[in-house]
């Protein structure tokens, strides 16, 4: 980021809150960092800042616009070679005594090109609908193993084992299912001649 100066000062006795411009070049946008200062003997401290969530909130929000922009068109030729038809979640318990789990999520494609399909790579978005948040977002692959014939549909299940100490996995083990939505983006598409379709992820 570039230091474009302060945006605006807000005092109030001996506290105030300064907002600072910055500028990112990558995203060519400019954001305001909130900081709250205090008025100690002789000069200002810095004591927090204010608003990190809603800062790092509006970069991501702008980026995201910029790399759909920028992907538009392998989105395109993605959803034209690899349809997915339906994603399924459900759970399965490792061991007898239910005390280890397991998220299975079953992602049913067609491959709607007339290429063998070697791996596909995507995101598995799990989601909370009574609230809408992203309770998983969780990238996967393919393995050997699944290859899509051309013209064909096939079935791929990737089992995701539950810690409880990721918060993430332990949002999974606490939510009853039927309150979850699974969906599933695909980012890249590798063919069997080696040729391949791929999303970017970050801007260069």
């Amino acid at each position: 980021s570039q230091y474009k100066g302060i945006d605006y000062v807000n005092t109030d006795g001996d506290a105030a809150v300064i907002g600072i411009k910055l500028f990112y070049p990558k995203l060519n946008a400019d954001a305001t960092m909130e900081l709250k200062m205090r008025r100690l003997d002789g000069y200002w401290q810095l004591t927090e800042l204010n608003n990190p969530e809603a800062f790092i909130a509006k970069l991501t929000e702008v980026e995201e616009k910029k790399l759909k922009q920028l992907n538009q068109s392998t989105a395109e030729q993605i959803s034209q070679a690899l349809a997915v038809e339906s994603v399924s979640l459900s759970k399965m318990y490792d061991d007898a005594f239910g005390d280890t789990q397991s998220s299975l999520v079953t992602v049913n494609l067609k491959n709607t090109s007339q290429k063998e399909i070697r791996e596909v790579r995507g995101i598995i978005r799990v989601l909370d609908k009574t609230n809408g948040k992203t309770v998983l977002n969780w990238n996967v692959r393919s393995g050997a193993d699944a290859r899509i014939s051309a013209q064909q549909p096939r079935g791929i299940v990737w089992k995701r084992k539950l810690h409880s100490f990721i918060p993430c996995d332990a949002a999974l083990l606490e939510t009853n299912y039927s309150y979850l939505l699974a969906g599933f983006k695909v980012t890249a598409v590798t063919f069997a001649d080696g040729t391949k379709l791929e999303l970017a992820t970050k801007l260069q």
